[in-house]
């Protein structure tokens, strides 16, 4: 008897059958998303994972390859996510990052950097908050850890923004390395007042006894005569 699926005994006729079991199909298919907009009906047994990742994929893979081939529908979608499940069953996937325990106590090292700045006792600071925290269910970070937390000195890196005001400069305004409001052309340094200083004014002319007229012309000065020098 040639395989058919007209008349069929045992083939669920309200649902799809399997791609792969056809006209053998038991039980209750379903559907099989493989990326890129494809999918595939397929019954419990070849949609198991244990199916699907068999001989790294390649049954998977193959039997789907050589049936969509057949039926002339293996389309450029249809090949490459058949590709796709190929790499995936052969990657694994990547470690994870192993961090130090230290990154997990941000509020810790917070609050030991202040103290530190404020000018303690390293061993000090480190033996009292190791000793209130000990009891608590992740690990404390060891003293190795903390003592590199002093010698890093990371509130020494913190940018400090230096707050000019004055009369004239509102306190929300200012911001470090120049004056809010400041004209253009006065140029500001280091050791300027605070206020700019007004460039002294130039005293006004004072008028001469005998203006001159400058629309008569100039006489040439007079010479004596050569008999007489």
């Amino acid at each position: 008897m040639l395989a058919t699926l007209y008349k069929a005994r045992g083939v669920p006729t309200k649902q799809e059958v399997c791609a792969i079991c056809v006209e053998r199909s038991r039980g209750r298919t379903v559907r099989v998303h493989l990326g890129r907009g494809v999918s595939v009906w397929l019954c419990a047994g070849h949609a198991s994972d244990e199916f699907r990742r068999r001989r790294g994929g390649r049954d998977f893979v193959l039997t789907l390859h050589r049936l969509w081939s057949a039926h002339g529908c293996l389309t450029k979608p249809r090949s490459r996510a058949l590709d796709d499940h190929l790499k995936a069953m052969h990657s694994e996937p990547r470690a994870p990052r192993r961090r130090p325990g230290s990154y997990s106590w941000v509020a810790l090292r917070r609050e030991a950097e202040q103290r530190f700045f404020a000018g303690e006792q390293p061993m000090r600071v480190i033996t009292e908050l190791r000793a209130r925290h000990s009891g608590e269910v992740a690990r404390v970070p060891s003293v190795r850890t903390m003592r590199r937390w002093y010698f890093e000195r990371r509130w020494l890196r913190q940018k400090a923004v230096a707050i000019v005001t004055g009369p004239g400069v509102p306190i929300d305004r200012s911001s470090g390395g120049q004056l809010a409001d400041t004209p253009p052309t006065t140029r500001i340094s280091p050791n300027a007042p605070a206020h700019p200083v007004q460039p002294p004014s130039r005293p006004p002319a004072t008028p001469s006894a005998s203006p001159t007229r400058h629309d008569e012309p100039r006489k040439p000065p007079q010479r004596p005569p050569p008999g007489l020098v």
